[in-house]
Parts: C-alpha cells; structure tokens; sequence
C-alpha cells in the first residue's frame, strides 16, 4: 500500500504540483458517502482464494537478527552476572 508521489498523482489524473492542494482541497470540502445498490465493483469475477492475498514478509530477516541478538545478549548477561 506504500505509493509515491508520481503514482498517487497517475491514480487521481492530476500533475506532481497540484497534488498538496487537491489534498488540501478534499480535506477541507469532503463529500457524503454515496452506497451503490448495484455496479461494476460490487460484481464477483472469481471465488475468493486467501492464498492470492500478499503478505508482508520484508520483517522476516530482521526478526530474525532481532531474536539472534537477543540470544546473544542473554548468553552475554549470563556471562557478566553471577
């Protein structure tokens, strides 16, 4: 879900310089929210599968070391207290 500048602006059809002040804009002016009996986005294409969710998995490695670290400095404390 992280996006950057150029896509955010891609997404809303606006150029880099608007983007603050379109922001600024919806902020200060927002709408009603607006419930669809029917349409497009309400339409099921397929049976809903869990595994084609993503998952973040980036943290794996740094749990990892985190833990390693952390065995480490338990093993260090035993060594220093008596």
């Amino acid at each position: 879900m992280h996006n950057d500048r150029k896509r955010i602006c891609e997404a809303f059809n606006i150029n880099q310089n608007e983007l603050y002040s379109r922001f600024v804009e919806a902020w200060c002016s927002p709408q009603k929210t607006r419930i669809l009996e029917d349409g497009v986005v309400k339409e099921t294409t397929e049976k809903p599968d869990l595994a084609k969710i993503p998952i973040l998995t980036h943290f794996e490695k740094m749990l990892a070391r985190a833990l390693r670290q952390q065995s480490f400095m338990q093993k260090a404390l035993t060594l220093i207290a008596p």
